[in-house]
């Protein structure tokens, strides 16, 4: 070999002994017996058991309510908040006795929460072929009040996003929205905002609202309601959100889109049960669940 190959191989040796390339992180499993979802808080993971809420940041889960939790569950820097099949409790975060907002909501489509109200939907049903029972969108305080029903419409079960302006929930033909301060089923301005889709999942940010079906991800904005594809060939039933990304979990898989420009990222394989799980974001990592456990990874 000669001498000025020899010095480049030898340079290639010194740099991969030097400098080793990182190996990529793996998700791990943090936590067994989780079937609830997930929300992020103040920097902790609070996830639904059938055993209550709990917290996760670092170590083990921490135990913040008692009862079970079905399907929902909200949380500002306070308060707790969560659907046990029943209806809609409410505790401090630092614990305390539950509180029942709402004792009988039949099923339940999502949570949102701003600063004064708590909102939820709950989701049209077919008894029969004729006879329907006619969905909502309902709020109470946080404080102390009544539960008003905001709007009735034939809701579907992709929940409830609100804004500084409105409030965003799904039907089986689109997004529809009310201005927040619309006071009464009777007396609300619906506006169609998306029409002639189906969404299975909806988050929002400051300027964009998006929605995940069966077929892709799309992005709309609050602005003029322009409609666009985010990813096509991609659907999900739970969504996340940070400043630079849209997380989508799949059936099988966790998947990263750029808001930017919709770049598709696979970031973990093998999932099983993920269509019926949850999926949150933390400045450091993702979490999820999928097969009765809370995974985590690094970002």
């Amino acid at each position: 070999m000669r001498p000025h190959r020899l010095a480049a191989v030898a340079l290639l040796l010194f740099v991969a002994c030097r400098f080793p390339r990182s190996k990529p992180e793996k998700s791990a499993a943090i936590a067994d017996s989780v079937t609830g979802p997930l929300v992020v808080s103040r920097g902790a993971v609070l996830v639904g058991t059938v055993d209550g809420v709990k917290s996760y940041q670092g170590g083990a889960l921490r135990n913040v309510t008692s009862g079970t939790v079905h399907n929902f569950l909200a949380t500002d820097d306070d308060l707790v908040v969560w659907y046990d099949g029943d209806g809609i409790l409410l505790a401090p975060r630092a614990g305390g006795t539950p509180e029942t907002k709402s004792p009988k909501v039949p099923h339940l489509g999502g949570f949102a929460e701003d600063g004064q109200f708590l909102y939820w939907s709950i989701p049209s049903e077919q008894v029969t072929k004729s006879i329907l029972n006619i969905g909502a969108v309902e709020r109470v305080p946080k404080a102390t009040g009544r539960v008003v029903r905001m709007v009735e419409d034939d809701l579907a079960g992709a929940g409830v996003v609100v804004d500084g302006k409105h409030v965003y929930y799904a039907t089986k033909t689109g997004v529809r929205r009310i201005p927040k301060d619309a006071v009464g089923a009777k007396g609300a301005t619906i506006e169609t905002f998306v029409d002639k889709d189906s969404p299975d999942a909806m988050l929002g940010d400051a300027t964009s609202l998006y929605y995940s079906t069966y077929d892709g991800v799309r992005r709309v904005r609050k602005a003029d309601g322009v409609r666009e594809w985010l990813a096509s060939g991609v659907g999900g039933s739970a969504l996340a959100l940070d400043d630079a990304y849209v997380y989508l979990l799949t059936a099988t898989q966790v998947v990263r889109l750029a808001k930017s420009d919709g770049a598709k990222t696979v970031l973990d394989t093998g999932l099983l049960r993920a269509n019926r799980g949850s999926i949150a974001v933390t400045p450091d990592a993702i979490y999820w669940t999928d097969r009765d456990k809370l995974w985590r990874l690094p970002k």
